[in-house]
C-alpha cells in the first residue's frame, strides 16, 4: 500500500473528546489537558475495540505504567515524522528559545535538529524523560498522528502484537517509516521471547507446539507487513525479526508475494537460520510453479527444508522440473517426497542425479513410495555418495525386499554421519537383515533406528543383536510387528547393558511372553534414560505384566548413586521412576482384570507418565471387524472391580502430566466406570480416556468431553507414542 493511501476513508473525521482529570506530571503547570487533534489514524478506535487510541482516556494507561521504558528507542521514528515541526515539539518539551536557537544553529537539517532536541531533553530530564511527557508534548504540538504510532509502539509481547496484527497492517500499509519502526519493535519482541525455539525444534517437538504455532503466526503477521511495503527498510527488519521462515504454501497464499519478494532481494548478510516450506495434498504443477517463481537464481547460503509430502507427481517430467529448481537451492537440508506417488523408478532418477547440487542435503525421505520397490533402491544407492553428510534416511513402504536391501546397504557405508535409518514395512527378512548388519557397526552416530514389520524372526534377532552393541549412542529401537518371540528378545535383553543411552523401545506384537519379559524386566536397571516402553499386543500375563510395572516403579540406578545404601531418604520416601514418559501394555493376550488391577495400584509411582495404555485383549483376529461373533460370549472384556476402579481414580491426581490414558476393551461396575470418568474429568492435563463402548455401564453418564468412546481395540487412534527421534 502507497504512502497516505487505505487511510482516505478516515481523514476526515475528527475524534471524540472526553473530559478527563489533569495529570500534572504529564504537562507541569497545566491544569486543561490539550484538546485532541485530528490525525489520519484518530477514527480507528471505533473500529478495533478495545485498543484506546488517546493517552488520556485514562489516568493513567496500563501501557504507560512502565515509565523505566527507554524513551530513547522511539526518537528515531519521531524525528523522521517531525522534521520541519521540530521546535514546537522544543517548545512543548520546555525548552527556551536561546536553546532551539543553539540547537538549529549545530545541526544542518531538520532531522538532525529534531534527534538533537531529543536527546538534550533526555540529556536534562533523565528518568523524568518518559514516554508519556513525549506523547503529550506531540499531542500539544499538533502531531497526533505521531503519537497514534508511537502509541501503537507500546508493544509489550507477541500476544499483543498478534492480537493487533489487523491494526498493525494497516498503520505499516500508511505509512513506510512507521512500518520501519513496527518492524524494529517486532524484531525486539522476537529476541526476546523466540530465542529459546531453534530451527529443528519446529518439525520435531511436540512439547513446544505452542511456542511453535505462535512463531508461525508471528512470522506471518511479519509477511503481511513486507506484503504492505515492499521496501530494503522493511525487509531488513522482517529478516532479524524470523530467524527461521516455515511456510504451508499451499494453505498461506496471501503470502506469496511477499515470500518471493523476500528471496529476491534479500542479502546474504540478512538470510534466515532456515526456510522451511511445506506443501501438502496440492497438485505437482501448481507447487512446480510456486518454486520456479521463488527460487528463480541460486541462492548458495541459505539452509532450505522442502517438504513435498502427498504431493502426488504424474510424470517422470515432473521430477525432472524439480530438478531443475533444486539447483538453486545448494543449501538444501531436507527433501521430503513421501507419498508423492513416484510411480516408477525413472521418477526418481532426475532426482537422484541432481544430489550433486545437493551436497549438504541431510534429509531425505522417500516413504511411501510403493512403485520405486528394489529398481528404486539400484537408482537411489547411484546417488547417495553424493550427500555425504546425510543424517536421515527414511524409507518406509518403499517395497523393498532383501535384494534391495542388499544392494542398497553397501552404498551407505560412507554415511558415517547417519542418525536415523526407518526401512518399516518392507520385505527385507532375515536375509535383508543380514546385509544392514554388515554396515550397521559402521554406523556409530545412529540414533533412531526403526525396523517395524521387515520379517525379522528370532533367527534374524541372533544376526542383528552384534551389530547394535556398537551402536551405543541409540536413543530409540522399534522392532515391533515382527515374529521375534521370546527367543529374539533374550537376545536382545542380553546386550541392553551397551544401549544406555536407549530412551524408546518399542516391542509391540513382538510374540513375547512371560518368559522374553522376565529376560527383559532383568536388563531393565541398564536403561536408566528410558522414556517411552511398549510391550502391547503380546502374550504376556498378568505376573509378567506386574512384574514388569514393578520394575519400572523401582529408582533408577541414577537415583541409587545419588542417594548412596546409607542414605535414609531412599528407603522412607515411596519408590518412584520420574524417567518413564509412556508406558503401553495394553492388549496383551493373557493379561485379566485381576492383573491391571495390581497395575492400578502401583501406577502412581510413574508421576512423569504422559501416556498410558493398560487396555484389556484385544479380539482375536479371526473375530475382527464387522461380524455378529463380536457380541455375546466369543469375546469379554477385562474386568476392573470396584477396588480397581477407585485405585485407577486416586491414581491419576498422582500422575500430574498425563494426556492421555487407554483404557478399551475394559469394562467396570457403575461406580468405579463414573470415579474413574470423574476423575478423569477433574485431571489438569487429561486430554482423552479411551474406553470401549461395550464395557460401559448402562444408564452411565458418558458426556465427559474427555472420554473417547471405542469399538474395539483394533479401531483405537494411533497414540503419539515413539515420536522421539
Amino acid at each position: 500500500m502507497a504512502e497516505g493511501q487505505g487511510a482516505a476513508g478516515y481523514s476526515g473525521e475528527t475524534a471524540e473528546t472526553d473530559a478527563v482529570e489533569s495529570d500534572s506530571s504529564l504537562v507541569p503547570g497545566s491544569q486543561t489537558p490539550p484538546v485532541e487533534r485530528k490525525s489520519r489514524f484518530a477514527a480507528l478506535g471505533r473500529i478495533f475495540k478495545p485498543w484506546t487510541w488517546t493517552s488520556k482516556s485514562k489516568k493513567k494507561s496500563e501501557k504507560f505504567k512502565q515509565t523505566s521504558i527507554d524513551v530513547r528507542k522511539y526518537f528515531y521514528y519521531t524525528k523522521e515524522k517531525v522534521s520541519s515541526d521540530w521546535k514546537d515539539l522544543a517548545f512543548h518539551l520546555g525548552l527556551e528559545q536561546p536553546d532551539i536557537n543553539n540547537i538549529e544553529g549545530r545541526n544542518r537539517d531538520d532531522k538532525s535538529r529534531c534527534m538533537d532536541l531529543l536527546e538534550e531533553w533526555l540529556k536534562r530530564n533523565g528518568e523524568r524523560a518518559t514516554i508519556e511527557v513525549l506523547m503529550e508534548a506531540l499531542s500539544e504540538a499538533n502531531l497526533q498522528s505521531v503519537v497514534d504510532v508511537v502509541e501503537l509502539l507500546q508493544l509489550t509481547s507477541i500476544a499483543k502484537a498478534l492480537e493487533l496484527s489487523n491494526l498493525l497492517q494497516f498503520t505499516c500499509g500508511c505509512d513506510s517509516q512507521a512500518a520501519q519502526a513496527v518492524m524494529e519493535e517486532l524484531g525486539n519482541l522476537s529476541k526476546k521471547e523466540f530465542s529459546h525455539l531453534r530451527p529443528d525444534d519446529l518439525a520435531v517437538k511436540p512439547e513446544i507446539r505452542k511456542s511453535v504455532e505462535t512463531y508461525k503466526r508471528f512470522m506471518l503477521l511479519c509477511l503481511d507487513i513486507l506484503n504492505e511495503r515492499k521496501e530494503p527498510e522493511v525487509l531488513q527488519a522482517v529478516s532479524r525479526a524470523l530467524p527461521v521462515i516455515i511456510m504451508d504454501l499451499d494453505r498461506l497464499r496471501k503470502q506469496h508475494a511477499a515470500l518471493k519478494y523476500y528471496f529476491k532481494k534479500i542479502q546474504s548478510s540478512h538470510l534466515p537460520d532456515r526456510v522451511i516450506l511445506e506443501f501438502s495434498l496440492v497438485d505437482v504443477l501448481e507447487v512446480l510453479q510456486n518454486l520456479e517463481q521463488i527460487f528463480t537464481s541460486p541462492i548458495p547460503s541459505i539452509k532450505v527444508d522442502l517438504r513435498l509430502a502427498c504431493v502426488k507427481f504424474h510424470s517422470p517430467d515432473d521430477s525432472v522440473r524439480l530438478a531443475l529448481v533444486l539447483k538453486n537451492v545448494p543449501g538444501l537440508r531436507v527433501l521430503d517426497l513421501s507419498h508423492s506417488h513416484l510411480k516408477t523408478p525413472s521418477s526418481l532418477q532426475p532426482l537422484v542425479q541432481g544430489f550433486s547440487h545437493m551436497s549438504l542435503l541431510e534429509e531425505l525421505d522417500l516413504s511411501g513410495n510403493g512403485a520405486l520397490g528394489d529398481a528404486g533402491m539400484e537408482v537411489l544407492q547411484v546417488g547417495l555418495s553424493s550427500v555425504p553428510h546425510l543424517a536421515v534416511l527414511r524409507l518406509k513402504y518403499a517395497n523393498m525386499t532383501a535384494v534391495g536391501m542388499s544392494s542398497l546397504a553397501p552404498y551407505m557405508r560412507h554415511l558415517v554421519g547417519l542418525r536415523e535409518l526407518d526401512i518399516s514395512y518392507n520385505k527385507i527378512s532375515d536375509t535383508g537383515l543380514e546385509s544392514l548388519t554388515t554396515i550397521l557397526p559402521i554406523l556409530t552416530a545412529m540414533q533412531v533406528l526403526v525396523l517395524k514389520k521387515t520379517g525379522i524372526s528370532p533367527t534374524g534377532m541372533h544376526t542383528l543383536v552384534p551389530a547394535l552393541c556398537q551402536l551405543t549412542r541409540l536413543i530409540k529401537l522399534d522392532i515391533s510387528w515382527n515374529a521375534i518371540g521370546d527367543l529374539g528378545l533374550e537376545c536382545l535383553a542380553a546386550i541392553l547393558h551397551h544401549l544406555t543411552a536407549m530412551k524408546v523401545l518399542v516391542l509391540t506384537q513382538t510374540g513375547i511372553s512371560d518368559r522374553g519379559i522376565s529376560s527383559l524386566i532383568k536388563a531393565l536397571p541398564h536403561l536408566v534414560q528410558l522414556q517411552v516402553l511398549d510391550v502391547s499386543r503380546n502374550n504376556i500375563g498378568d505376573s509378567g505384566i506386574v512384574s514388569l510395572v514393578q520394575t519400572l516403579c523401582q529408582p533408577s540406578s541414577l537415583d541409587m548413586e545419588q542417594n548412596p545404601p546409607g542414605d535414609k531418604s531412599l528407603t522412607t520416601a515411596p519408590h518412584c521412576n520420574n524417567t518413564l514418559q509412556e508406558l503401553h501394555i495394553g492388549g496383551n493376550s493373557e493379561v485379566t482384570g485381576a492383573g491391571l488391577g495390581r497395575v492400578t495400584q502401583l501406577i502412581s509411582a510413574l508421576p512423569a507418565l504422559t501416556e498410558l495404555d493398560m487396555s484389556g485383549n484385544r479380539p482375536s483376529p479371526v473375530y475382527l471387524p464387522d461380524t455378529a461373533a463380536m457380541s455375546g460370549s466369543m469375546f469379554t472384556p477385562a474386568h476392573l472391580s470396584d477396588t480397581a476402579a477407585m485405585a485407577l481414580a486416586e491414581a491419576l491426581p498422582r500422575l500430574p502430566t498425563l494426556e492421555y490414558l487407554f483404557l478399551s476393551n475394559i469394562s467396570m461396575e457403575p461406580a468405579g466406570f463414573q470415579a474413574v470418568v470423574q476423575a478423569a474429568k477433574e485431571h489438569p492435563t487429561l486430554e482423552e480416556l479411551y474406553y470401549c463402548k461395550r464395557g460401559v455401564p448402562e444408564g452411565a453418564d458418558t458426556t465427559a468431553s474427555c472420554l473417547w468412546l471405542t469399538d474395539w481395540v483394533s479401531n483405537m487412534p494411533t497414540c503419539s507414542v515413539h515420536c522421539l527421534t
